[in-house]
Parts: C-alpha cells; structure tokens; sequence
C-alpha cells in the first residue's frame, strides 16, 4: 500500500514540477522583454542628454538585468570589437529572435537623431511583444503548474 502512495506522490511531484517549469520559462521570456523594453528607454534618455557612448550605457545597465539579456549586452559590446554580431537564441521565437538582432545590430550605427528614431520604433515593438508574452504567461504558463499537478496524478493513478 505505501508503494502505492509513493508511486501516486512521485507522479504528483514531477507533474508539478514539468507545470512549474514550463511557467517558469513564459516568465522568464516576458522579464526579458520587459527589462529590454527599460533598456530601449535608458538608452534614449542617455542619448538624449548625455549623449554616452553606447556600449558604456549597455555595460552598465547588463549588471542590473537577468541572464539572458546580460548574456546579449556582452555579445553585443564584444561585436563592436570584431564587427560581427552573434546573438545566443535562449528560448526566443524566430520573429524574436530577428528583432532582438535586428535591434542591438541597429545600435551605433546611424546619427543621434536617426538612432533616437529607431529608439521609439523598437520600444513599441517590444511593448507589443509584451503585451502578447504577457497574454500568452497568463493563458499557458499560470495553469501550467495546476494541469501538471493534475496530470501526475491522473497518470499515478492509471499506472495504480
């Protein structure tokens, strides 16, 4: 009997924890927009006013923002270097992923006025990538952990 019970906790667990993972990763993808959507915004402001270097503001700014996106602000700053920009793809769609290059390939490479310009473009084009992420976290990645649960148990219980 407690073979039994192990058996149906065991299926509960990891059914739990496959739900867990998979809204953790829908999470982790709208962090990454949101704090690239903050990044758009910093580097407009700098641009605006103190007129930085870009690589400095992006530096500074990968020491406050999550793997992912530090991952790319380093890619980024060492592309400036030899010239070709290489962009991990993580778990990113490929509509992402071309706008995630798209957007650090267009960095530095256009006058002050032009680059703010594409600035304001790229925000709201990463705005409407969060608000579809946000949905999709909402519609998939919150019931993810409950249907996992559930799911570990339906299946310990048929295996019983």
């Amino acid at each position: 009997m407690e073979i039994y019970i192990l058996t149906l906790f065991a299926f509960a667990i990891s059914g739990t924890v496959i739900g867990n993972a998979i809204h953790k990763k829908f999470k982790s993808k709208r962090l990454y927009f949101e704090q690239i959507y903050s990044l758009v915004g910093t580097l407009k402001s700098d641009l605006s006013f103190r007129q930085s270097k870009i690589e400095s503001v992006i530096s500074a700014y990968s020491e406050t923002v999550g793997e992912e996106l530090k991952v790319h602000c380093n890619e980024f700053i060492l592309s400036i270097s030899d010239g070709k920009l290489f962009l991990s793809k993580f778990g990113f769609s490929n509509d992402e992923y071309v706008l995630i290059c798209d957007f650090f390939t267009a960095l530095g490479s256009v006058d002050l006025d032009t680059q703010i310009d594409q600035l304001n473009f790229y925000e709201s084009r990463f705005f409407a990538v969060i608000k579809r992420v946000k949905e999709r976290e909402e519609k998939y990645g919150k019931p993810a952990a409950k249907l996992g649960l559930m799911a570990g148990l339906t299946v310990g219980i048929l295996i019983l």
